[in-house]
């Protein structure tokens, strides 16, 4: 059985148990150890990035995988009986992707990788359909691209009110998954949730994932980043910010409008005391959460000045229409993405045996860091250019480090891995496998950027057999 499908169906049938069900539900762990989750979160445990990424206990997929059924077997036995015990993560620091500094992520072992990814397909058709729609991080049927157009289209008004919302705020939540107070996210899940050995067993990953440890004076805080469980929490745990925002947006007559991803938030208002207003409500919801706002990050900025979110920049420009708004990647991004590309292309070290490196996988990890500049970026107003700049350099870097690994020369290089692509666009094909290149890619494609869970579709009805 195709695991996918048999996943889908599962949750399907746990969205239409539950929607109009009292809160909290009784019982979710049949949900929980059923062979179609457990099935399902082996697989997206082992298609995500970090799948050969040992955990603390030196196991990775790779190592499971010839004895998969009976190690499901005997984990969802563990989580039967109440056994299960979830390990601490080891920790590691990572650059930020927007601005200075770095972030602490958690790698997990196999079994708890696993068990988190059934614990959110479990939970993910029970809490998503009561979310916002204001909210689009870590979502299904949502992304960066799709907050930004509802952005935009927000800041460009209709043809009878265009620009009405002439002020904009960028808010930052400081430390967001660092400091969601353990207490407060038990009793969000609690409103939801009444299976009790279900939450003992939430109990024990969210105080084995620990990010802070508590004092006298200071709660147990944090949930991991780094473990896919960790961004549904963090969506229950800033719910109410949402509701408050959206609330008090029906309030002013629309005065202002609000969009949240993840930690960040772009708050639009009709003048600067409904800018000033949602600014306090959101302080004041934030401090009932026990948590904060970056003050380097709030201010009230007029429109046309602009204002940076979501890696993008925001700027009015002058169009044959007239007057519009739209977003850029920002000139000072450039650089940081050129020194992303030549950091993936650094040659093997010396302790490496470059021929135990795979080029093909190699590769493959470069497509994969294209692929998401260009879904975040292909409707930037200079999305055209960024992506030739990219292109280019991605090239010239991939050559160099093929000309190091194989020694071959230049002539007999571009014989063995150059590929002609139409249009005349050229590329390098290791194993079968090309490197992206984004401006050969279809440019603004005009897809749906939101689109409702798989799960909450109604399933294809099979035509009727002659």
């Amino acid at each position: 059985m195709n695991e996918d499908k048999a996943l889908v169906g599962l949750q399907r049938q746990i969205y239409r148990e539950t929607r109009h069900c009292h809160r909290p539900l009784p019982q979710i762990l049949p949900w929980l150890v059923d062979r179609r989750n457990l099935d399902g979160a082996w697989k997206r445990v082992c298609d995500a990035s970090g799948a050969k990424t040992p955990g603390p206990d030196g196991l990775t997929t790779c190592d499971l995988t010839r004895r998969k059924d009976r190690w499901l077997t005997e984990l969802a036995a563990q989580l039967y009986k109440g056994r299960y015990r979830p390990s601490p993560p080891r920790w590691v620091e990572v650059p930020k992707e927007h601005g200075p500094g770095t972030r602490q992520l958690g790698i997990l072992n196999v079994a708890d990788r696993v068990v988190q990814a059934a614990l959110k397909q479990v939970l993910e058709p029970i809490l998503e359909p009561g979310f916002s729609p204001d909210s689009f991080g870590f979502r299904p049927g949502r992304s960066v691209p799709a907050a930004l157009d509802v952005a935009v289209q927000a800041l460009n008004g209709t043809p009878s009110q265009p620009a009405p919302f002439p002020y904009l705020v960028k808010l930052d939540v400081a430390d967001c998954f660092g400091t969601i107070n353990h207490q407060v996210l038990k009793t969000r899940l609690r409103e939801h949730i009444g299976d009790e050995q279900a939450l003992l067993l939430l109990d024990h990953i969210i105080q084995a994932c620990i990010v802070r440890q508590p004092t006298f004076w200071r709660p147990a805080a944090g949930v991991v980043q780094g473990g896919s469980l960790s961004p549904l929490l963090c969506n229950l745990y800033l719910d109410p910010l949402d509701h408050e925002l959206r609330r008090l947006s029906i309030q002013t007559a629309n005065g202002i409008r609000a969009f949240r991803y993840a930690d960040d938030l772009l708050l639009l208002a009709r003048d600067r005391g409904l800018a000033r207003r949602a600014l306090s409500a959101a302080r004041q919801t934030l401090s009932k959460l026990r948590q904060r706002m970056r003050r380097d990050k709030t201010s009230v900025v007029p429109a046309e000045v602009g204002v940076r979110w979501l890696g993008v920049e925001f700027a009015p420009i002058e169009s044959a229409s007239g007057h519009r708004y739209a977003y850029y990647v920002p000139r000072d991004k450039m650089p940081r993405m050129l020194a992303r590309i030549s950091e993936m292309t650094v040659l093997p070290s010396t302790r490496i045996n470059p021929s135990a490196f795979d080029l093909g996988e190699w590769l493959e990890s470069i497509n994969e860091q294209l692929r998401d500049w260009r879904y975040s970026y292909l409707f930037a107003e200079n999305a055209r250019d960024v992506f030739r700049e990219v292109d280019r350099h991605a090239f010239d870097r991939v050559g160099e480090l093929l000309h190091g690994i194989t020694g071959l020369r230049r002539r007999n290089l571009h014989r063995t891995y150059l590929k002609r692509l139409p249009r005349g666009f050229r590329t390098w094909q290791v194993q079968g496998r090309q490197l992206v290149v984004l401006s050969s890619l279809a440019p603004r494609a005009p897809f749906r950027l939101l689109h409702a869970p798989c799960w909450m579709q109604q399933p294809r009805r099979q035509p009727l057999a002659n």
